[in-house]
């Protein structure tokens, strides 16, 4: 056995032998979601859901540092507490988990059906009732952990539904709760965090298209090359062009002038997600190689125009609803596979006649 396995394998047996407090009078549900900022917004109908389906109850969320900022304000989540459930080992970690133990929650609602078997061993101890949805195969290790858990948890039937959102909506079943034909994503922010966000961006004006071509990964993000001719032809199609000057935008800029000082040009230097959403509200459309920015975009009852690679994705990609049209590209060393003509004929504002 390696070492990083015995390491785990001893975190998942001493959080398995804690145990929660029994729970008071206060009634109290944590529900555990997903560690991705685009499936945080994704997972806001069903926590609203849950919300309406234990009324007098407060509901908490856990959930990865990331994607916190997306969730702390709405008004249907009472905490959020962050943390990485699937690879943290440390003593604040261990603090953390102890602190929610002694809350003593009726029950655990368990979103994260990519847990792996730490992940699994941390969730195990927070309640005596973990509800969950059926949890994705990863390897031996965490087929083996979730042998160990079947007392402990009770798991949602499988759905046949692709799209994300209403795969997690299947949890509802669990409480004989109607599964919702229409919901909607939503972004909350703190009270004047609005305003002052948009003296500190300096957003005077409004319309345009915002254009992200940098994703998380290499094979998900433009190369330079299509940034740059994708830029000047949006530059000569719109009156505003909104930029995140960072990763190869950012050197693209630094490196052409030209570009950088065009008066088209909108750069907009966000200190986070909550600004990035702000933003959102001052344009007309999105075009996008990030699901995040994508979601957050519907979300905002804004159009949106994806690049994203051929596969899978054409049966499963959300959002379910909104006004989106997909390029569809190949993941080669960047994101390829077209040109920027076909971008351009899928956009709202450019070149329609």
């Amino acid at each position: 056995m390696r070492l990083s396995h015995l390491s785990e394998a001893l975190f998942c047996h001493l959080y398995l032998s804690q145990r929660p407090s029994a729970s008071g009078a206060c009634r109290r549900i944590l529900v555990v979601t997903y560690d991705a900022i685009g499936d945080m917004v994704m997972s806001t109908p069903v926590l609203e859901a849950l919300r309406e389906a234990f009324p007098g109850h407060a509901l908490d969320v856990l959930c990865s540092p990331r994607n916190a900022a997306i969730i702390r304000h709405c008004d249907f989540v009472s905490e959020v507490f962050e943390l990485d459930l699937n690879s943290g080992k440390s003593w604040r970690e261990w603090r953390c988990l102890s602190a929610l133990r002694r809350r003593g929650y009726e029950r655990v609602i368990n979103l994260f059906d990519e847990a792996g078997a730490l992940a699994l061993a941390k969730i195990a101890s927070l309640s005596a009732q973990v509800d969950s949805l059926p949890i994705g195969y990863k390897n031996a290790r965490q087929q083996k952990m979730l042998s160990r858990l079947e007392k402990r948890f009770r798991f949602s039937q499988e759905t046949d539904a692709h799209v994300f959102t209403k795969r997690l909506f299947g949890i509802l079943r669990l409480y004989d709760q109607p599964v919702p034909n229409d919901f909607a994503y939503r972004l909350c922010l703190p009270e004047g965090w609005r305003e002052e966000a948009v003296h500190r961006l300096g957003l005077t004006a409004r319309g345009g298209i915002l254009f992200n071509p940098v994703g998380s990964r290499r094979d998900n993000s433009l190369s330079p090359g299509m940034i740059t001719e994708l830029l000047e032809q949006l530059l000569s199609c719109y009156a505003r062009v909104w930029v995140f000057p960072f990763g190869s935008m950012g050197r693209i800029l630094a490196e052409q002038p030209r570009l950088a000082g065009h008066p088209a040009l909108m750069v907009v230097h966000d200190q986070g997600i909550l600004d990035v959403a702000v933003t959102l509200q001052y344009v007309d459309e999105v075009l996008s190689t990030d699901t995040a920015l994508v979601h957050m975009a519907v979300a905002c009852d804004k159009p949106v125009t994806i690049i994203k690679a051929r596969g899978e994705w054409d049966r499963r990609f959300d959002p379910p609803y909104g006004d989106v049209a997909i390029v569809a590209a190949e993941a080669r060393d960047w994101l390829g596979g077209f040109d920027s003509g076909e971008v351009c004929r899928h956009l709202r504002g450019a070149g329609k006649e």
